[in-house]
């Protein structure tokens, strides 16, 4: 895929630009616009699905990813209202330009997001990533003012092909794109992953697409070969992706360090004290509308807190902190949650006193954070001794309360607690410390 993403459209590149005699002279404005319109809406959906994973896994090069193919659709947007007698009576020089501008301008985006490091612990670096999608409409949205108003410097003639801006636009978007091309290539390769191949080829495309529209010279053929390259770049990339299961069908784009490592996390674990003595004989319908009862009062309570919802099994709760985005001060944001959830268990079983009450258990320590499954199935989820632990500490609060390890109580600074003891758990060498957390 790589060779004939870069050797197939460069050889017709050559061929156009030293053939001198027109190949056709079609020229039907309204298929201009509505194919690069049709190029544009195509990396704006997968910009904005890209983006949507970005911001859930606080991944900063797929964010970059994102804002370049954002950026692409957007020009081409602006590019497609250039078309004359379509909805311009003629020739506007801002919207002709845009196509190679948005190119130049989301190749550095997307050199980014291949070549640059993205510190996950870098706040700075997230909150931009985090803001970036909005940034390139607010940078399109003037653009395209600017051009309506006639503001320089984009009051000038239109620049046609052998320009110096479209060459100036073209060195640089093929350079970076290239070198883009070539880094995710090497990816492809080590990872096998054949959306991370289409991506280095999609690079390759637009590689080319950049050089026809500047310097070639028999332009009704360029034009047909600058947009289809284009377009064909973007849905190169679409169909990799529609063959994949949904869910995390974004991983083999995540960082190295969003896609496996070891991380500091919080995980709580709630679940229905007497819940199966409860269920027996019950309508099934009665445990449903109880359960979701329960959830709908407190769950909204993690999220809240930044924490993840990431398992409901029966009548359990996992949730875990710092693991599918940031949290700062995590063991305390989980502590908090935890207070929550366990006020408003308390709430819902105030008015149905028969119902079993939720018991509650937070721990705190490292664990393996990434992508697991196999290529039908997948789940972003944190592992190891910390998720078990967990669990076996929820197991040991008293209904309607909540214990806390001590790793987190260590966290958590001064609280009002009370030591309940220490739990052994098989395979550990030492026991682990539990407290009851009442309050913060």
């Amino acid at each position: 895929m790589l060779v004939s993403a870069a050797v197939v459209p460069l050889l017709v590149t050559l061929l156009l630009v030293f053939v001198t005699t027109p190949g056709f002279t079609w020229d039907h404005q309204p298929s201009h616009f509505w194919l690069v319109v049709v190029a544009g809406l195509v990396p704006a959906v997968l910009a904005w699905l890209i983006g949507d994973a970005a911001l859930r896994r606080d991944d900063q090069r797929l964010a970059w990813m994102a804002a370049g193919f954002l950026t692409m659709a957007a020009f081409l947007v602006l590019h497609a209202l250039a078309t004359p007698k379509v909805l311009l009576d003629g020739p506007n020089a801002g919207f002709e330009v845009a196509m190679p501008v948005g190119l130049t301008l989301g190749a550095a985006m997307v050199w980014w997001s291949a070549a640059g490091r993205h510190d996950r612990d870098n706040a700075a670096g997230r909150r931009l990533a985090r803001s970036l999608r909005w940034l390139v409409l607010v940078v399109a949205v003037l653009w395209g003012g600017a051009s309506i108003a006639g503001l320089p410097p984009l009051d000038s003639a239109p620049q046609g092909s052998g320009s110096p801006l479209l060459i100036a636009c073209a060195v640089v978007s093929a350079v970076l794109l290239l070198d883009a091309a070539r880094r995710d290539g090497l990816r492809a390769v080590a990872s096998g992953s054949g959306l991370v191949l289409a991506v280095a080829a999609a690079w390759l495309l637009l590689a080319n697409a950049a050089v026809a529209g500047a310097f070639g010279r028999n332009w009704q053929a360029v034009w047909w070969e600058w947009h289809l390259l284009v377009l064909a770049a973007f849905v190169t990339v679409a169909v990799a992706l529609r063959r994949l299961p949904e869910g995390e069908r974004f991983t083999d784009l995540y960082s190295d360090e969003v896609r496996s490592a070891e991380r500091q996390v919080s995980v709580l674990f709630a679940d229905l004290e007497g819940y199966s003595g409860f269920s027996e004989g019950r309508d099934p319908a009665e445990v449903q509308e109880m359960l979701n009862d329960y959830f709908d009062a407190a769950l909204p309570a993690i999220r809240r807190h930044g924490g993840q919802v990431d398992k409901l099994v029966g009548d359990a709760v996992m949730a875990t902190f710092n693991v599918h985005t940031v949290v700062e001060d995590h063991a305390l944001a989980a502590c908090r949650a935890a207070i929550d959830l366990r006020d408003a268990f308390a709430a819902v079983a105030e008015l149905h006193p028969d119902w079993p009450r939720f018991r509650i258990g937070v721990n705190t320590g490292v664990a393996r954070v990434g992508v697991v499954g196999d290529s039908a199935q997948r789940q972003y989820a944190a592992v190891g001794d910390t998720v078990n632990v967990a669990s076996r500490i929820e197991g040991q609060a008293p209904a309607g309360s909540i214990a806390v390890s001590g790793s987190t109580h260590d966290l958590i600074g001064r609280v009002d607690s009370t030591l309940i003891g220490t739990l052994a758990v098989k395979g550990r060498s030492t026991a682990v410390e539990i407290w009851e957390l009442t309050s913060l």
